[in-house]
C-alpha cells in the first residue's frame, strides 16, 4: 500500500474572537506560578514617525492600484500547476513553467531585486531577504506558493475566463484566474508591500524574509502486497486506506487558543476554551481560525476486477492554525495510520 499525505500548512488570520464568559481553564494557562492572563496595554505605537508615507496613500487611489493589478496577472498568466507525481525538478519537465516566475518578479518588482541579493532555494524556491539594523532581533519571516492546483480540462468550459488569462474586470474589481485567490495573490501582496517600503529608503531594525515554495506538497509512502485474489488477505490495500481515511476523520485536531497564539491577545480576559468552542461553531469562516483543517482530497487504487492493488494513494490536506505544527500534526496522523497498519 501506498499512502500519499499531501500536506497544506499556512498559519490562519485572526478574523474574529469571542470572549466567554467563564474563567480560562488550566491547561490553557502559562505553567508559572501566579500567571493568570492579565490585559496589559501595548506600548503607543506611532507609524506616523517613522518616515514612511502611510499605506493608504500608496496604495488606496486607482493609479496606484493598476500596478498591482497588472503585476498580479503577470503571475497568473504562469501556468505553475504542480501535480501530485511530480519527478525530480531537473527531470520532470513539467516543472518548467516555473522558471519563468523568476523572470516575471524580476521585472516586476526592480526595488527588492536591487536591494537585497535573491536566493534560489531547489532550482525554483525564492528568497528575499532585508537586512535588520539590530542582528540581536528575530527576523520577520513571511512565505506565500507559486504553484497551483491543476485545472481539468473537461470543465474548462465552464470557466468564465480562461484560467491563466489573467482577466480582470474592472466593472467589480474582480481578477479572474487559476491562483489568485491561493495564492499568487498572496505573493503579490508581500511583494508589492515590500518594493513600495524599499522605495522610501526602508531600513528596518528586524531583518525581513519573504520565502516563495513551489511545492506544498509532500508524501510518504508504504508498501502492501498485490496480486491474484484467489486467496485474499482479510483487508486489501483498498480496505485498509478505508479504514485509515475512516480514522482520520474520526480523529479532528482541538480547538483550541494557545497560549502563544495571536489570538489569544484579544481573548486573554475571558475562558479560552469556551470561546475556541464558541467560535468553532459560528462559522466555517472562524471554524478554522481556532481548528487545524482536514479534507481527504483524493483517493485511488486498484488496475481491475479479480486482481489485489499494490498501490492505493490517498490525499489529505491541513491548514495549520497556530497552536499546532507540521510536526505535531505528523506525529497526529503517522500515529493514527501506524495503529491500522500495523494490525
Amino acid at each position: 500500500m501506498k499512502a500519499t499525505y499531501s500536506i497544506v500548512a499556512i498559519v490562519m488570520p485572526f478574523a474574529s474572537a469571542y470572549v466567554a464568559k467563564h474563567r480560562p481553564s488550566s491547561n490553557t494557562l502559562p505553567k508559572r506560578p501566579g500567571a493568570y492572563p492579565r490585559c496589559d496595554l501595548s506600548c503607543p505605537v506611532h507609524p506616523s514617525h517613522d518616515g514612511i508615507v502611510n499605506a493608504q496613500e500608496i496604495f488606496a487611489w486607482e493609479k496606484a492600484i493598476r500596478p498591482k493589478i497588472s503585476r498580479l496577472q503577470s503571475i497568473v498568466q504562469v501556468p505553475t500547476v504542480v501535480y501530485n507525481d511530480m519527478g525530480d525538478v531537473d527531470k520532470d519537465e513539467r516543472w518548467k513553467p516555473l522558471g519563468q516566475v523568476a523572470v516575471v518578479l524580476n521585472s516586476s518588482y526592480p526595488n527588492i531585486h536591487h536591494y537585497t541579493s535573491p536566493e534560489v532555494v531547489h532550482k525554483y524556491g525564492h528568497i528575499y531577504t532585508v537586512e535588520g539594523s539590530n542582528p540581536d532581533l528575530k527576523p520577520i519571516f513571511l512565505t506565500a506558493h507559486q504553484d497551483v492546483i491543476p485545472v481539468d480540462e473537461d470543465t474548462l468550459d465552464e470557466w468564465t475566463h480562461s484560467p491563466f488569462k489573467g482577466y480582470y474586470e474592472q466593472r467589480n474589481g474582480y481578477l479572474y484566474g487559476r491562483g489568485t485567490a491561493d495564492d499568487k495573490s498572496a505573493l503579490t501582496g508581500l511583494m508589492s508591500a515590500l518594493e513600495a517600503l524599499l522605495a522610501q529608503d526602508y531600513d528596518p531594525r528586524r531583518a525581513v524574509i519573504l520565502a516563495f515554495g513551489f511545492d506544498h506538497g509532500i508524501s510518504v509512502q508504504s508498501y502492501h502486497a498485490g496480486g491474484d485474489n484467489f486467496t485474499p488477505p482479510p483487508h486489501s490495500a483498498i480496505g485498509v486506506m478505508s479504514e485509515i481515511v475512516t480514522t482520520i476523520e474520526n480523529n479532528l485536531f482541538d480547538a483550541r487558543i494557545g497560549w502563544d497564539s495571536p489570538v489569544h491577545q484579544r481573548v486573554r480576559l475571558g475562558g479560552l476554551d469556551g470561546a475556541a468552542r464558541f467560535s468553532v461553531r459560528l462559522s466555517p469562516e472562524t471554524h478554522y481560525l481556532f481548528q487545524t483543517s482536514q479534507a481527504v482530497d483524493l483517493i485511488a487504487g486498484g488496475e481491475t476486477i479479480n486482481t489485489l492493488p499494490e498501490y492505493v494513494t490517498l490525499g489529505v490536506s491541513h491548514r495549520l492554525t497556530p497552536q499546532d505544527t507540521i510536526g505535531s500534526r505528523d506525529h497526529s496522523v503517522t500515529g493514527l495510520v501506524q495503529n491500522i497498519v500495523n494490525k
